[in-house]
């Protein structure tokens, strides 16, 4: 008997989990280059700094940058969503939002240079 409510409790806790892991709500981040980014990378760090924007809703996660880069971003993952459907100019973008990280991650990845940038997501 104990065992068997345990297992319920346990297998609850489980389906529970993912949909607990991220509150829904607006969080910012401000990206920053990694170390080793090629010089090619550095034209992008000025507009990358600036506050990007994911919305977590029930309805579904969802990207803004301030330079117009927008985007849906699909769970790959419990807690982690992505995206690689967003274009800038010639340059395709592999973006995840990581909210099973500690803290929360927003990386954003050039993916024919292999450019990389990443910040905190705070809500």
């Amino acid at each position: 008997m104990i065992r068997s409510f345990a297992a319920v409790l346990l297998g609850g806790l489980v389906l529970c989990a993912p949909a607990l892991a991220q509150q829904p709500g607006v969080y910012k981040a401000r990206l920053v280059a990694d170390a080793r980014n090629i010089s090619y990378c550095f034209d992008y760090n000025a507009a990358l700094g600036r506050e990007q924007t994911i919305t977590v809703a029930p309805s579904g996660v969802t990207l803004e940058s301030a330079g117009g880069v927008k985007g849906k971003l699909e769970m790959v993952k419990p807690s982690v969503y992505q995206t690689d459907r967003i274009q800038s100019g010639v340059h395709q973008l592999l973006i995840v939002a990581d909210f099973s990280a500690t803290p929360s991650m927003l990386i954003l990845t050039e993916k024919q240079l292999g450019c990389r940038w990443h910040g905190e997501l705070v809500k």
